[in-house]
Protein backbone atom coordinates (compact mmCIF):
# COMPACT_ATOMS: atom_id res chain seq x y z
CA UNK A 1 0.00 0.00 0.00
CA UNK A 2 1.12 3.61 -0.85
CA UNK A 3 0.04 6.05 1.29
CA UNK A 4 -1.73 9.12 -0.77
CA UNK A 5 -0.28 12.54 -0.80
CA UNK A 6 3.69 11.62 0.11
CA UNK A 7 5.27 13.82 -2.18
CA UNK A 8 3.52 16.45 -0.90
CA UNK A 9 4.91 17.02 2.51
CA UNK A 10 6.06 20.07 3.70
CA UNK A 11 3.58 21.73 0.28
CA UNK A 12 1.60 23.45 3.07
CA UNK A 13 4.26 25.71 4.17
CA UNK A 14 5.28 26.45 1.11
CA UNK A 15 1.70 27.29 0.26
CA UNK A 16 1.54 29.86 3.31
CA UNK A 17 4.90 31.79 2.27
CA UNK A 18 3.04 32.40 -0.61
CA UNK A 19 0.36 34.17 0.81
CA UNK A 20 2.30 35.75 3.54
CA UNK A 21 4.39 37.01 0.40
CA UNK A 22 1.71 38.17 -1.38
CA UNK A 23 -0.58 39.84 1.79
CA UNK A 24 2.91 41.82 2.18
CA UNK A 25 2.85 42.81 -1.28
CA UNK A 26 -0.26 43.94 -1.09
CA UNK A 27 0.10 46.13 1.93
CA UNK A 28 3.25 47.95 0.66
CA UNK A 29 1.65 48.99 -2.23
CA UNK A 30 -1.61 50.42 0.44
CA UNK A 31 0.89 52.38 1.93
CA UNK A 32 2.82 53.57 -0.60
CA UNK A 33 0.13 55.26 -2.88
CA UNK A 34 -2.89 57.36 -2.72
CA UNK A 35 -5.51 54.23 -3.37
CA UNK A 36 -3.72 53.39 0.50
CA UNK A 37 -4.82 56.80 2.10
CA UNK A 38 -8.64 56.75 0.56
CA UNK A 39 -8.47 53.31 2.10
CA UNK A 40 -7.27 54.04 5.39
CA UNK A 41 -9.57 56.86 5.52
CA UNK A 42 -12.68 54.82 4.94
CA UNK A 43 -11.65 52.53 7.65
CA UNK A 44 -11.28 55.70 9.80
CA UNK A 45 -14.70 57.18 9.06
CA UNK A 46 -16.57 54.00 9.50
CA UNK A 47 -15.09 53.50 13.01
CA UNK A 48 -15.52 56.57 14.18
CA UNK A 49 -19.18 56.26 13.17
CA UNK A 50 -19.21 52.79 15.31
CA UNK A 51 -17.42 54.90 18.49
CA UNK A 52 -19.53 57.90 18.05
Amino acid sequence: MTERGRGDRGQTSFEYLGIAVVIALIIGVLLTSKIGDAVAKGILDQITKITK
